[in-house]
């Protein structure tokens, strides 16, 4: 059917068509044969949105792009719901991302064209001379002082991570973690604040925890304390995009799979809206801008609807 191939030794390498379906079960692979096994996956359902570049185009090492909430930059399964899947077809070539955001935030995301240029810039953030700026909305008033006048809240809490619940939290025998925080405007319509974040340490989920610990969590952020009011969503396979999708997933659909069969009754208006899965938008955090001074690079990237500053 299509799912082992082969291409024979003999074959260019070079040519991706050499691979040939294997019908015949009394082959017997030979030395320097290759065999291309054909995987049949459902990815997880994501936000919809799709990066944008932001650097130059003479940037010849490398290729900045304003990642869209709620989009992993990898995925499991290395499929087509990711970041890097997206920039590649954007770029038109390999790429290697040199720094992570979590999936459901927004903003500068940096990936290198070359190993040689994801080292450069690897080693400017370990340097921990790289320049990191974000922004969140938050719950509450935020202070507009601290430390007697200081218009700047530095937050010098240890983290550690919890894999099983998938979350940071402070702990005095964690790893060092430093965020600086300063109140840029606050929203007395639903209690919220727009706060500029500065993290001098780079641990996972850093902000967010730190926020947290404050007790001024991201307002939409449920994980750490926001509110579920305050949450975007959507469903998944929503029926005013049926029409398209049914484009989409029919051709690759198989009568053998448990998921395809679920799918095709979503397709044919068998499912209630209730019963499809909710897909989360993102969280009300953004990568605003990124300066790595010994590269000589600065890229920002436009913030989002939920926090449109002056001047910025």
């Amino acid at each position: 059917n299509g799912d082992v191939q082969i291409r024979n030794a003999k074959a260019n390498r070079d040519d991706p068509w050499n691979f040939r379906v294997l019908f015949d079960d009394a082959y017997a692979v030979q030395r320097g044969d290759t065999m291309r096994v054909r995987h049949h996956i459902h990815e997880k359902c994501i936000a919809a949105g799709q990066p944008t570049v932001i650097s130059p185009s003479n940037d010849s090492d490398f290729l900045v792009v304003n990642k869209p909430a709620g989009v992993p930059i990898v995925n499991e399964v290395n499929g087509r719901n990711s970041v890097i899947f997206m920039a590649e077809r954007l770029a038109g070539r390999k790429l290697f991302y040199a720094h992570r955001l979590d999936a459901p935030v927004s903003g500068v995301l940096v990936l290198a064209k070359s190993k040689m240029a994801l080292k450069r810039a690897q080693a400017e953030i370990v340097a921990r001379t790289v320049k990191k700026t974000y922004i969140a909305r938050v719950l509450g008033r935020f202070p507009e002082t601290h430390n007697g006048g200081e218009d700047t809240l530095v937050v010098d809490s240890p983290l550690s991570f919890d894999k099983r619940r998938y979350a940071a939290y402070v702990n005095a025998s964690g790893r060092p973690s430093t965020t600086s925080f300063r109140l840029i405007r606050y929203i007395k319509e639903d209690n919220t604040s727009l706060v500029e974040c500065s993290p001098r340490t780079g641990r996972q989920h850093q902000i967010r925890a730190h926020l947290r610990h404050i007790g001024h969590p991201i307002a939409n952020d449920v994980a750490y304390g926001g509110k579920r009011e305050f949450l975007s969503e959507r469903v998944a396979f929503p029926s005013e995009d049926i029409e398209r999708l049914r484009k989409s997933y029919v051709p690759c659909m198989s009568a053998d799979c448990p998921r395809c069969r679920w799918i095709s009754d979503v397709l044919a208006g068998r499912i209630e809206e209730r019963e499809k899965p909710e897909v989360r938008q993102g969280i009300w955090l953004h990568a605003l801008s990124y300066v790595f001074p010994s590269l000589g690079r600065t890229y920002k990237a436009a913030p989002p609807t939920w926090a449109t500053l002056p001047n910025v």
